[in-house]
C-alpha cells in the first residue's frame, strides 16, 4: 500500500519549554500496556522505548528499525526519551496507546505471533509480521484508524465514541450514555487470522543415508545447515548455507511438519538442546543452542501435533546403554549431510 497510514501529525519543531513539558507527559503515558512493545511484546521502559507518532504505539528498538524500513508514509518513528516531542505528537499518543492501537491493527489477531529475544536483531518472521500488520492490514479492523477511533459500532445496538476533551471512550445505545463499556456491547471474540510469519536460522542436523536406506549411528555426523520455514508454510527446508538459500539453489531436503510429533531430548553438554521432528515417513534429528532451540520450537508450534519428552532415550542413558551402535537409522535424505 502506498497511502499514508495512521493519523496525520505535524512537523512542528518543539521549543525547549514544549519539550520539557512533553517529557513529563510522556513519562506518565509509558505505563500499563505501553510498557510492552506493540509488536513483539518485549518489556519497555521510558528510557529505552520508541514510538510511532502517527500510529500511536510504543515499541522496542528492534521493532522500531522494522518500522523505519516501512517508510514514513506508514510509520514515523521517534525515541521517547531522546527526541524532542511537540504537543501534537504527544496528543496522538494520548489518543491511542498500545491497547487502542492493538484493538484496531489486531482486530482479527494472528493465530501465532513471531518470537523475539532481547538484544537480537528483528527476525525475518517479525519483519514479515510487522509489514503484514501495518502495510497489508492483514489483521486490521475495517475502515481508517481515525474514523474507527471517533466512532465504532458494537453489539446489541451500542456504539463507541471518542471524547476529545478527556481522550476517553464513551458508549451509547440511543437511550443511555455511559463511560464504562457495557457487557452487552461487547461483540463475540473474533476468529484468529490464519497467518504465520515463517522463520529461518541455523541448526545442526544428524546426517545419515538417503531416504529408505539405513546407516549405522556410529558413522553418522552432525552438520550445520540453514533451515527455512516460509511464511504460511508448514514445510521445513534446509540448505548447506544461507547464501545458497538466498540465491535460489535447490534445498538439500525438506520435511512437512503438519501433524508431526516433536520429541524433546535431554539437554547435552554445553547447553546443547536436541529434538527430533517425526512424521509418518521420516525422523529429522536436530540440535542447537538454547536461543536457536527456543526460536525453532516456537516456529514449529503452529503445525505439530504434540511435543513429548524422549523418555525412551532417557531410560537408555540411565541404564548406561548406547543405542548408537545397535540401531540403524533412516532419518535423512541428503547424502552429504
Amino acid at each position: 500500500m502506498s497511502a499514508e497510514q495512521g493519523m496525520c501529525v505535524s512537523n512542528h519543531k518543539a521549543s525547549s519549554a514544549e519539550q520539557r513539558r512533553n517529557e513529563q507527559r510522556l513519562r506518565k503515558l509509558v505505563v500499563g500496556e505501553n510498557t510492552r512493545c506493540a509488536d513483539c511484546l518485549l518489556p519497555l521502559e521510558f528510557r529505552n522505548a520508541w514510538a510511532s507518532i502517527n500510529l500511536g504505539c510504543y515499541m522496542c528498538i528492534q521493532c522500531s528499525g522494522v518500522h523505519r524500513s516501512l517508510g514514513t508514509h506508514l510509520s514515523k518513528v521517534r525515541a521517547v526519551a531522546a527526541d524532542d516531542w511537540n504537543d501534537d505528537w504527544v496528543d496522538n499518543m494520548e489518543r491511542w496507546g498500545n491497547e487502542r492501537a492493538a484493538a484496531f491493527w489486531e482486530a482479527r489477531p494472528p493465530r501465532h505471533r513471531p518470537v523475539q529475544a532481547f538484544g537480537d536483531s528483528a527476525t525475518r518472521g517479525l519483519r514479515d509480521y510487522i509489514r503484514a500488520k501495518y502495510d497489508h492490514r492483514t489483521f486490521a479492523a475495517a475502515g481508517e484508524p481515525g474514523d474507527w477511533l471517533l466512532n465504532s459500532t458494537m453489539a446489541n445496538g451500542w456504539s463507541r465514541h471518542f471524547d476529545e476533551a478527556s481522550s476517553s471512550f464513551y458508549y451509547s445505545d440511543g437511550a443511555q450514555t455511559v463511560w464504562d463499556v457495557p457487557p452487552a456491547a461487547l461483540p463475540a471474540p473474533p476468529e484468529p487470522t490464519h497467518w504465520w510469519a515463517g522463520y529461518e536460522g541455523w541448526l545442526e542436523k544428524k546426517s545419515g543415508g538417503k531416504a529408505g536406506k539405513s546407516k549405522w549411528r556410529m558413522s553418522e555426523k552432525w552438520s550445520k545447515r540453514w533451515f527455512i520455514m516460509p511464511p504460511d508454510s508448514s514445510r521445513m527446508r534446509y540448505y548447506k548455507n544461507e547464501s545458497e538459500a538466498t540465491n535460489g539453489k535447490a534445498e538439500l531436503g525438506e520435511l512437512d511438519c503438519e501433524g508431526a510429533t516433536v520429541f524433546l531430548k535431554t539437554v547435552g553438554k554445553g547447553g546443547v538442546h536436541r529434538f527430533t521432528v517425526r512424521t509418518a515417513g521420516r525422523d529429522l534429528k536436530l540440535r542447537g543452542a538454547k536461543s536457536d532451540f527456543d526460536s525453532w520450537i516456537a516456529a514449529l508450534r503452529p503445525f505439530v501435533k504434540s511435543f513429548e519428552e524422549d523418555l525412551e532415550e532417557d531410560s537408555v542413558r540411565a541404564r548406561g546403554e548406547t543405542m548408537d551402535s545397535q540401531c540403524p537409522d533412516f532419518d535423512d535424505d541428503d547424502s552429504d549431510g
